[in-house]
């Protein structure tokens, strides 16, 4: 015969009482205090919180999402242009122009096809960083100066500040 045999329902309960009560006690006497728990700095994060008085202040956390800033045109017309197929159209822009001026040339070439590129797809670019003053630029280019007239306008204009 089993003791469960013996024992009235109602003994049952409350040993099952009794028996919970000392479970809650020993876990409660093994737990630190919360004043043990800020002293001993070995304890992790998480578990000092547990002890922490609900009334004190709460350490601040930034809640907000990262929002991030606008994409710089500048960073975007550097990674175009050093592009095979930028550089090429680039190249074709400048063909009959002296080796001397090619450096120039390509500069000016590679300009000129981005405000192209950027005139075209403004409604894209418009929320980039610079690109209103971007905008500015391009429209001051003259359509009906050639590449090559450009390139000696810009190698004059160097020459000159650098005299």
């Amino acid at each position: 015969m089993l003791v469960a045999d013996f024992v009235t329902p109602p003994m049952m309960m409350s040993a099952y009482r009794f028996a919970a009560m000392c479970i809650t006690i020993a876990c409660l006497a093994a737990t630190p205090s919360a004043a043990g728990v800020k002293k001993h700095q070995k304890w992790p994060t998480w578990m000092k919180t547990l002890w922490s008085n609900p009334n004190a202040p709460a350490d601040t956390v930034n809640l907000r999402a990262h929002v991030p800033s606008a994409p710089k045109l500048s960073d975007t017309k550097s990674q175009v242009i050093m592009t095979e197929v930028f550089q090429k159209k680039a190249q074709a822009s400048c063909n009959g122009i002296a080796q001397e001026q090619m450096e120039g040339c390509m500069e000016v070439a590679s300009d000129r096809l981005f405000c192209a590129m950027f005139s075209r797809h403004f409604d894209k670019f418009k929320s980039y960083e610079g690109a209103s003053q971007y905008a500015q630029h391009c429209k001051e280019i003259d359509p009906m100066e050639t590449v090559k007239d450009a390139t000696k306008d810009a190698i004059e204009e160097k020459e000159a500040q650098q005299a």
